[in-house]
């Protein structure tokens, strides 16, 4: 199709003006026919396929190392003159799930001298199992190490 003076050009084909015969021939729906056929361009395909999403995170950094000075006995019926120093105020770390609970540290004996051990995060053995932290008992003239167990 050749172009009328006034119309104007797209690509090499001419797009009609108002007053063509082509707008003619639908009158005054001649816009909104238009639009609508835009309108439908511009959504095609939207229903066809919804579209996946992927987020991509960082993993949360790992929880601090817990660092233990020394290994607390597993049976003591040492008696030890000199009484323990005052507990060691620890900074605990992120509880690693609800289930967790802390067991706090305490002193040890190691080597003829108190050692502090680290406290860590456990998982109980059974569901409402408590456990009861290790001590330092004191009896006649001196000190008794008494284990931490879970009731």
């Amino acid at each position: 199709m050749k172009p009328n003076a006034g119309d104007a050009v797209l690509s090499g084909e001419p797009i009609p003006n108002m007053k063509s015969p082509a707008f003619k021939a639908f009158g005054s729906k001649t816009p909104l026919l238009l639009g609508a056929f835009v309108a439908a361009g511009l959504f095609a395909g939207c229903a066809s396929e919804p579209r996946r999403v992927v987020v991509v995170q960082d993993a949360p950094p790992p929880p601090p190392p817990v660092e233990v000075v020394a290994s607390g006995p597993t049976v003591s019926a040492e008696i030890v003159a000199e009484a323990p120093p005052p507990p060691i105020r620890e900074v605990i770390p992120v509880r690693p799930s609800r289930r967790h609970v802390w067991i706090s540290g305490y002193y040890a004996r190691h080597g003829g001298h108190y050692v502090w051990v680290s406290g860590h995060w456990a998982l109980p053995p059974r569901g409402h199992a408590v456990y009861v932290g290790p001590h330092w008992e004191h009896r006649g003239h001196g000190y008794v190490y008494i284990e931490g167990v879970w009731r």
